[in-house]
């Protein structure tokens, strides 16, 4: 869940940064390459961010309200599920995605 926040809210800072007026341009000038299509990168990069926190989301089991189910109370205590490699193997390639949309 840990991950989810982070892909979630660094998207948002993202989105904030995208905002700024002129940082386009500061962008390009930083990178002396006129032809650089800085927005392109940026937008390919929100786009596999959204993919993978979809991803994610989807993967964690729901009961019919749409409430998370990752935790049983058999006795007096709370035992968490845990996803091991094979459920979490598409999580690897998605990361892979972002890390290669990082210029």
């Amino acid at each position: 869940m840990g991950i989810l926040a982070k892909l979630t809210q660094a998207s948002a800072d993202f989105n904030e940064i995208a905002a700024i007026p002129g940082i386009a341009e500061y962008a390009i000038s930083q990178e002396d390459d006129p032809l650089y299509d800085v927005v392109a990168e940026f937008q390919a990069l929100v786009a596999v961010i959204g993919i993978a926190v979809a991803a994610l989301a989807a993967a964690f089991p729901r009961d019919v309200d749409g409430k998370l189910l990752i935790a049983t109370m058999p006795t007096d205590s709370i035992v968490y599920d845990v996803y091991g490699p094979a459920a979490l193997a598409f999580l690897v390639s998605d990361l892979t995605d972002i890390d290669n949309a990082i210029v």
